[in-house]
């Protein structure tokens, strides 16, 4: 006989395993539930569970960024001198190929043993550490790429002639309003809320600023073209003088 199935495998002791950082487990059809008992003494026990789990998340690099998160394994009845967990040398751990979500892939998956200190001792605990790589493509397409075709767009200010003061401005004005109009439609609900400034918030910040600069520089350079011309017209006064001036030497 390989092994034998217990029908009744709450007889026998279990290690009261527990996942240390799970939010919510539950656990599939029964039928993937067994135990088993082989020559040797070594027990199979298998059961079929649904976890999530809380992960934490360093977005500084959104949407270029890489996660680690985590599955911890443990048992807080039992420490580490009562009970050890070890990751199996023959194949501890099965992935199905081309497993991803609609926002990462993952990259792969490894084992590690650790060790959780609470006021009880040292427990020991083995984890899944998940490599995570975002899928950019999206972002790129939605943000970087239109928010680069703004800027582009009100360049061609510089290239209007001077004296078409009214287009000079309208052009970055008008760009400047659709874009700040538009940029948390075209992010919409894929760019997560954080306290502090990531990469894509860097590439719009810097779209906006160019595009505020260029309708700054023209307003600056109309400012400075009327003054100028405001000097070198002659005043009513000046060319009174000029005209007695000229009679006088005529008598």
């Amino acid at each position: 006989i390989p092994y034998l199935t217990l029908i009744e495998p709450h007889r026998i002791w279990m290690p009261n395993i527990v996942i240390s950082n799970a939010k919510r487990v539950s656990m599939d059809n029964g039928e993937y539930l067994f135990t088993r008992i082989y020559p040797r003494g070594a027990v199979h026990h298998k059961k079929m569970l649904t976890v999530v789990a809380t992960c934490s998340m360093d977005l500084k690099y959104f949407p270029f960024d890489e996660q680690k998160c985590e599955v911890i394994f443990s048992s807080f009845l039992y420490t580490n001198d009562i009970l050890t967990f070890n990751w199996s040398t023959e194949h501890p751990i099965d992935v199905i190929e081309g497993m991803q979500t609609n926002s990462y892939d993952l990259a792969h998956v490894k084992g590690e043993e650790c060790v959780i200190t609470t006021n009880a001792g040292d427990h020991s605990c083995v984890k899944l550490v998940f490599s995570l790589k975002r899928e950019s493509g999206n972002m790129l397409i939605r943000v970087f790429i239109p928010c680069a075709l703004y800027v582009f767009v009100s360049w061609f200010a510089l290239w209007i002639n001077s004296k078409q003061t009214l287009l000079r401005l309208l052009i970055p004005l008008i760009t400047l309003m659709t874009m700040t109009s538009n940029l948390s439609s075209m992010a919409g609900a894929d760019v997560p809320r954080t306290p502090y400034t990531k990469a894509v918030d860097v590439w719009t910040g810097i779209c906006v600023s160019f595009v505020f600069a260029l309708l700054l520089e023209v307003v600056i350079v109309e400012y400075l073209k009327r003054n100028d011309g405001d000097r070198d017209e002659p005043s009513p006064s000046n060319e009174d003088d000029k005209m007695s001036g000229v009679q006088q030497l005529e008598i």
